[in-house]
């Protein structure tokens, strides 16, 4: 199972990066924080474990995303853990030996390297691992719900390939007619189209599959909204008939260049919401909210979803809302 997300670190990892390396230099000072930020030693020694401790991050990060779509967890979890061993901890824990390494020997004061190694050395190798435990856990919390979609699926597939009936299903764990291919997941046939060459190269990609004016005529008639959370790669999708599906053909970069922005806005990042599915906004302070029409089904239960439009596009949304009409108004 092949399932990215996004991480939304880039300046997260500043923050953690500046609190890491001033707490490493406290723990192993003499001094408190309030007698610390006095001392000019303080910074000559903070800033360069800041820095560290951000190499060390981005390290850690860059592995995460690289194995996430090389090594994905659920897929090769042996291979994955040995290589997020490998390049999330053994690396970033060798990066941060020789930095401290030469960084003694530039301050002329070798006689620290095998204090360092005895005592903080295993601390900062601790924080590492506890830094891979954080990534993962947050990959595990944004994929339970995409994971069970998919086990889900593959469940009707074979009962489907036994001859069995999936009448028994829920009605959103039924899966929709599929293209063949890998990666043709839960996209409707009636979408697809041969794909063309480009200056002597295959076009490569779920938009080189589909036609965009038959996309938008569907999606517009069928889908109500979008969510990738926080995914990379996939989408959930929440349908007019009350029904979701998790659909791994598409990502939300895809879908920016597929729908009929008329017909859907992005009432928040990475969230699209068809005007048809709308009861009726209304305004409450400097926020626009958006009731559904339908109710959908989550884990036995059907509940409304009001979506909340984020301050920085309320203009946007008046502008979409009030200013613009589609043929289905």
């Amino acid at each position: 199972m092949h399932i990215q997300i996004q991480y939304f670190d880039r300046w997260r990892l500043m923050i953690i990066a500046l609190f890491i390396g001033t707490f490493m230099v406290l723990y192993t000072g003499p001094d408190g924080f309030g007698d610390a930020i006095r001392d000019w030693e303080f910074y000559k020694a903070a800033g360069p474990s800041c820095l560290v401790a951000y190499m060390v991050l981005k390290l850690v990060s860059a592995s995460f995303k690289q194995l996430d779509a090389s090594h994905p967890w659920y897929a090769v979890p042996f291979v994955r853990s040995a290589l997020q061993l490998y390049h999330g901890v053994i690396i970033p824990s060798l990066v941060l030996l020789g930095f401290y390494t030469i960084y003694f020997i530039e301050r002329n004061e070798p006689t620290i390297i095998p204090e360092y190694y005895d005592i903080d050395y295993p601390f900062a190798i601790a924080m590492v691992v506890a830094i891979n435990l954080i990534y993962l856990s947050y990959f595990l919390q944004k994929t339970a719900d995409a994971r069970r979609a998919v086990q889900i699926w593959w469940k009707a597939q074979r009962a489907r390939a036994a001859g069995e009936s999936t009448g028994q299903l829920a009605t959103w764990h039924r899966p929709k007619e599929l293209m063949a291919g890998t990666t043709a997941f839960l996209l409707s046939k009636k979408s697809e189209v041969r794909p063309v060459r480009k200056r002597g190269r295959p076009v490569r990609g779920i938009l080189a599959h589909v036609d965009r004016a038959k996309f938008q005529q569907e999606t517009n008639l069928e889908i109500a909204c979008y969510d990738n959370r926080g995914l990379k790669e996939a989408v959930w999708e929440y349908r007019m008939d009350g029904t979701r599906e998790f659909n791994m053909a598409i990502s939300m970069m895809d879908l920016y260049e597929l729908l009929d922005r008329n017909q859907f806005f992005e009432y928040d990042q990475f969230k699209l919401v068809n005007r048809d599915a709308i009861a009726e906004p209304y305004k409450n302070g400097h926020y626009w909210y958006l009731p559904l029409k339908m109710a959908f089904e989550e884990e036995g239960h059907f509940r409304s979803i009001v979506l909340k439009v984020t301050k920085r596009r309320r203009k946007a949304f008046e502008a979409w809302w009030f200013g613009e009409s589609t043929e289905s108004d």
